[in-house]
């Protein structure tokens, strides 16, 4: 995929403007933004169920948590809406912690179909899975994200740990094993959310068969600098022009993360629209885009 199906990269960036404008994708995204405002706070009290004690209170992977989100989120209010709604539903128990997990799969099952579908239209595929299939697949990728979020937080928050104890106890090498975990970690990061996103574009839409698995693809590059880049305008657009609070007043927190959820949707799209344009140079289609022709 990284020939790019043969185009150009000037007729491939004409390609993903063209199905952006077709698809829709400024609408899906608005629609992506909702199921993950409606998802965050149950996901929250799942990944606290998960990692169960690490996340208690006072434990250094709760404060090590608000740091990533805190660095992550592009405003300061956001931030404090999620952190708040965390430190609370991370005290839940029984009933209320089984409510969460419900709401959580449920909100994220039908964020991930709501993306399948968007994709299956990017891939011009139909989406005809059985109801019960496409359920069966959301709930497993919803759950599978959750996993993956688990243990990528444990990685990068014990990863320093658990090399620092493994480097006390070699003769050789010890130094030079601290030293290669201070430069992966940040890159390792960035793998789990490049995995995120094939996964989503590997399994979210059908037509599997047809096109096959693709791992690290140029969609999900694209996605993932998408985000970052969309965050960090937002980030300091909003250090900037602080205007959301006078116009929304208590609610400015809100629509800053659905904000920031709708430029996530928006990047996840946008690189299921690129690996779209090389699959279809692939095939065949765009024909004269490959020759500079519009």
């Amino acid at each position: 995929m990284w020939r790019f199906g043969g185009l150009r990269r000037r007729a491939l960036l004409r390609v993903v403007w063209r199905s952006c404008v077709r698809d829709e994708v400024l609408g899906r995204s608005a629609e992506l933004a909702y199921f993950f405002l409606l998802s965050i706070f149950p996901l929250l009290l799942v990944l606290t169920a998960v990692l169960g004690q690490m996340v208690g209170e006072g434990s250094d992977l709760r404060g090590s948590l608000f740091d990533y989100l805190q660095a992550v989120i592009p405003d300061p209010a956001a931030f404090r809406l999620i952190r708040d709604n965390l430190v609370e539903i991370g005290n839940a128990r029984g009933g209320k912690l089984s409510l969460g997990i419900l709401l959580a799969v449920w909100a994220s099952s039908r964020g991930v179909d709501a993306i399948g579908r968007g994709l299956a239209c990017a891939y011009e595929s139909r989406y005809v899975r059985p109801l019960w299939a496409r359920k069966a697949i959301s709930v497993a990728l919803a759950l599978s994200f959750t996993i993956l979020v688990a243990v990528g937080l444990v990685i990068v928050f014990y990863g320093g740990a658990i090399t620092r104890t493994v480097a006390g106890r070699l003769d050789y090498g010890g130094s030079f094993l601290l030293q290669a975990w201070s430069w992966l970690q940040r890159p390792l990061a960035v793998i789990f959310v490049l995995f995120a996103f094939d996964l989503l574009y590997n399994f979210a839409a059908g037509g599997l068969r047809r096109r096959g698995l693709r791992w690290f693809t140029p969609g999900a590059i694209a996605g993932v600098a998408v985000w970052l880049l969309a965050s960090f305008a937002l980030k300091l657009y909003l250090s900037q022009v602080a205007v959301y609070t006078r116009v929304y007043g208590s609610l400015g927190a809100v629509i800053i993360l659905l904000l920031w959820f709708y430029l996530t949707g928006l990047a996840i799209l946008v690189g299921g629209e690129v690996n779209a344009a090389i699959l279809g140079a692939e095939n065949g289609e765009h024909r004269g885009e490959k020759s500079g022709v519009a």
